[in-house]
């Protein structure tokens, strides 16, 4: 049963983890911004480099206004960004990359 649940905690983690990193370079977010059209976050450079080539979301490619409508997403993202990678430093848990189990 304790396997059971040091697993499951393990998915949540991972699904979290992926929430907090950037679609564009995967790393955690630096700076995090908001695409309103779609509601994909990416970090501010590198959404803002990917729209001055393309005006679209490098996700779902839904159509975007450029660079002038994103929206930040600060203190969110920041206060969960630094949670999570607190508890994967302090061993907690473990990370999980790609399908694979890695100790931090």
């Amino acid at each position: 049963l304790d396997n059971l649940l040091f697993l499951q905690s393990l998915a949540v983690m991972k699904r979290i983890g992926d929430l907090l990193r950037c679609g564009i370079f995967f790393g955690y977010f630096n700076i995090a911004m908001i695409i309103p059209q779609c509601s994909h976050n990416y970090c501010s450079l590198c959404i803002r480099k990917f729209l001055s080539y393309k005006t679209q979301c490098p996700t779902c490619w839904e159509k975007t206004s450029g660079n002038a409508k994103l929206n930040y997403n600060a203190k969110l993202f920041y206060k969960l960004t630094q949670n999570h990678q607190s508890h994967v430093r302090q061993g907690n848990y473990e990370e999980i990359s790609q399908g694979k189990t890695t100790g931090v």
